[in-house]
C-alpha cells in the first residue's frame, strides 16, 4: 500500500523524506474522495494481488477457505457491543459544569432530572 505516498499531500513514512514538502499545502482530496481511493486500493488492487506471505491473492484465500469450509465465520455474540467497542473512546471526568471532551463542553444533559416513584 505504499501507493498512499504518492498522493498528493502525503506525509511520508518519516521527517526525514518529507524534508520540505509541505504536506498540508499539497493537499488536495476531500476526506470523501480518499475514501474512495482507498476502497478501490484495497479491494480492487491489494485483495487481487499475489502476496508473497501466502503465496495466493487475499480474495482467492479467502474464496478457497471458505468453499473448502477451512474456516467458519465467526460472529460476535452481541453486534451492538462489538461495534461500540471498536468506537474512539476517552476517559473523562463529569463535573458540575459539563464534560470537556474532545476541545468541547458537554452540558446539554446535566438539564434532565429524571422522575423518583415510589
Amino acid at each position: 500500500m505504499g501507493e498512499v505516498h504518492l498522493l498528493p499531500g502525503t506525509t511520508f513514512s518519516s521527517i526525514e523524506k518529507r524534508g520540505e514538502y509541505s504536506s498540508e499545502r499539497k493537499a488536495s482530496l476531500t476526506l470523501r474522495e480518499f475514501e474512495q481511493w482507498l476502497t478501490l486500493q484495497i479491494v480492487d488492487i491489494y485483495h487481487q494481488r499475489i502476496h508473497r506471505g501466502i503465496g495466493t491473492s487475499p480474495l482467492a484465500a479467502w474464496n478457497t477457505a471458505i468453499a473448502g469450509n477451512a474456516a467458519s465465520i465467526l460472529h460476535p455474540a452481541n453486534a451492538e457491543r462489538f461495534y461500540i467497542d471498536f468506537l474512539p473512546g476517552e476517559t473523562r471526568l463529569i463535573r458540575r459544569d459539563g464534560i470537556q471532551l474532545f476541545n468541547h463542553l458537554l452540558h446539554q444533559f446535566f438539564n434532565y432530572v429524571p422522575t423518583v416513584t415510589t
